[in-house]
């Protein structure tokens, strides 16, 4: 039981981490790597500035 809520834990904190550092790589993106993506600066920024726990 124990170990189930340890990596539980875990997987949540490793994927806080992972949103966090994604949305920081998101924000620093030019726009012409934007479009590249498909991605408007707008939505970018919708998406760079939610907080790591909203998915």
């Amino acid at each position: 039981m124990a170990d189930r809520v340890v990596a539980s834990v875990f997987g949540t904190l490793t994927l806080w981490a992972t949103r966090l550092k994604d949305r920081e790589t998101l924000a620093d993106l030019d726009p012409r790597l934007l479009a590249d993506i498909g991605v408007t600066s707008d939505e970018a920024a919708h998406e760079a500035n939610k907080p790591f726990w909203v998915a």
